[in-house]
């Protein structure tokens, strides 16, 4: 048995040989973790237990001490999200397509009350669709990842 140090530094365990093993086979133990004997509370390494040795992948990229890399995300166009807003952004067209969910129902919700409660409905869904055009247009937008559209 063994208890395992996460990559949150939060300790797990302790855990049977048996789900340790499986936990090297679907990833979540790699040769760098940190594994504790909670009798004699000696550190190791996973790789360094003989019975996980070949449960562990051949080779696996170390991240850095203090180091965290971002996933790469997908770009959004600005320009297409310009015209989403000049044709559909009452709807919260430019919203959705960049991922900022929550921006598109107030849209559609607020776009709904002008329309229904207000007499100069077509009149404020043009003026809504220009300024979230402009709003696009200056770089304020960013994706769902909060990365600005490009």
């Amino acid at each position: 048995m063994y208890s395992v140090v996460g990559t949150d530094g939060l300790l797990y365990g302790p855990v049977e040989l048996a789900t340790l093993e499986e936990w090297c086979r679907e990833g979540r133990v790699v040769a760098s973790t940190i594994l504790i004997n909670p009798i004699s509370q000696q550190e190791l390494r996973a790789d360094e237990v003989p019975e996980l040795a070949s449960h562990l992948p051949a080779s696996q990229p170390t991240p850095s001490a203090g180091f965290y890399q971002v996933p790469s995300t997908v770009t959004k166009s600005r320009m297409l999200a310009a015209l989403l807003a000049v044709l559909f952004g009452f709807l919260g067209a430019d919203r959705l397509y960049a991922g900022r969910y929550p921006g598109a129902v107030v849209m559609i919700l607020l776009s709904g009350a002008a329309y229904f409660f207000v007499g100069f409905g077509g009149l404020i869904l043009v003026l809504i669709n220009m300024f979230e055009a402009l709003y696009v247009l200056s770089g304020s937008l960013r994706d769902g990842n909060n990365v600005p559209l490009v």
